[in-house]
């Protein structure tokens, strides 16, 4: 699937293990061992690297349940930076590590 089509809530095999310019993921049930899992989206973001930024920490908590600053947990962010504005997806892992729930409401 592409970075673009991902939803809140899936959950991606191996996100540390794509090359850079990777776009295709494979999204499996959060059931199944994954890494990483899309915890915010929006299609509209200012597209320079501290909107996106402030955009993806400040849904954090939401869905996570500890804010970024106080987790063990890696975020990244997938967004095209070649307009003005940009559609944003918003993924939490543990790299490396395999899970099999979700990373939502985990406090981790």
């Amino acid at each position: 699937m592409s970075f673009k089509n991902l939803q809140v809530g899936d959950c991606i095999v191996n996100i540390s293990l794509l090359p850079e310019d990777e776009n295709d993921v494979e999204v499996v049930p959060c059931s199944v061992p994954h890494e990483a899992e899309v915890y915010a989206t929006s299609p509209s973001v200012a597209a320079d690297k501290d909107s996106v930024r402030a955009f993806c920490m400040d849904n954090y908590k939401a869905y996570i349940g500890v804010d970024w600053n106080d987790s063990k947990l890696s975020m990244m962010r997938a967004w095209n930076g070649a307009k003005s504005t940009t559609a944003v997806q918003c993924l939490v892992y543990d790299e490396n590590v395999m899970v099999t729930s979700s990373y939502k409401g985990s406090k981790a």
